[in-house]
């Protein structure tokens, strides 16, 4: 099963609950995320001090007539 990456305002859900006093388990229910991603998206953010999405490595994608390039 494949897993999405957060957006930044999915990110900043959460973060601004957490300063607000919610716990982890109030974020879980109200968000629909698992307790361990709200966890892991506030420390992510205290170590990092940002909640961008890191850049994947892998090749680039192919450019075709249909992107309009």
């Amino acid at each position: 099963m494949k897993t999405r990456e957060f957006t930044c305002k999915e990110h900043i859900m959460v973060i601004e609950k957490y300063v607000l006093g919610w716990s982890y388990r109030q974020i879980r229910e109200a968000l629909g995320i698992s307790k361990a991603t709200a966890y892991w998206i506030m420390n992510c953010w205290y170590d990092e001090n940002h909640v961008n999405n890191k850049q994947r490595p892998g090749r680039p994608k192919k450019l075709s007539e249909c992107n309009g390039y």
